[in-house]
């Protein structure tokens, strides 16, 4: 047996992703889904049985589709010259309970070495740094920025869709899945 631990502490981000972000990403004041850099498609998952003082929230009702992790959640909102990433990024608790696990974690962990990586090449610091690089740099190497499941990495027009979503122009439709499907976003 080792440890296994569900949460870590999380940093204050330059963005706070919420669910609200996930379950309606078009509706909300901010559209952090315009600066997203890794998508992730595993719902809220929580365990709260044994705290007593937590919340009583039906966590199974909270279907969510796939969602995209904006890119302020990986830079703190007062520290200049880091990058968090893994299960410290800048989301709520119930949110926590869906970028916690290792796909998302690990797209996460591929968002913040384009972002070091796009930082060190300009010798800016992360937080200064255009979006729009860090995506075409995670969409050079094939990697989804919107969850649009219906435009694979392989198509041809695959970067151009995903520029197009995260423009704004282009929003997709949430699709709520069950059984060896997985659940997305269509055009």
């Amino acid at each position: 047996m080792i440890p296994y631990h569900r949460e870590s502490r999380r940093v204050t981000g330059k963005a706070l992703f919420t669910v609200n972000h996930v379950s309606k990403p078009y509706d909300q004041p901010q559209p952090l889904y315009r600066t997203g850099v890794a998508v992730g498609d595993y719902t809220i998952d929580h365990h709260h049985d044994k705290n007593t003082d937590a919340p009583q929230i039906d966590f199974v009702k909270i279907r969510v589709p796939s969602y995209n992790v904006p890119l302020g959640s990986l830079v703190p909102e007062s520290v200049e010259g880091i990058i968090v990433a893994e299960k410290s990024i800048g989301v709520t608790n119930i949110v926590n309970g869906a970028t916690r696990l290792q796909p998302v974690v690990m797209g996460i962990g591929q968002a913040a070495g384009a972002l070091a990586a796009v930082a060190l090449r300009n010798n800016t610091d992360p937080s200064k740094i255009d979006i729009r690089a860090v995506q075409q740099a995670l969409l050079d190497s094939r990697a989804y920025i919107m969850p649009f499941i219906d435009v694979p990495a392989e198509n041809p027009h695959f970067a151009a869709i995903q520029r197009i979503g995260a423009a704004g122009v282009l929003k997709g439709a949430g699709c709520l899945t069950s059984g060896p499907t997985r659940p997305g976003f269509t055009r």
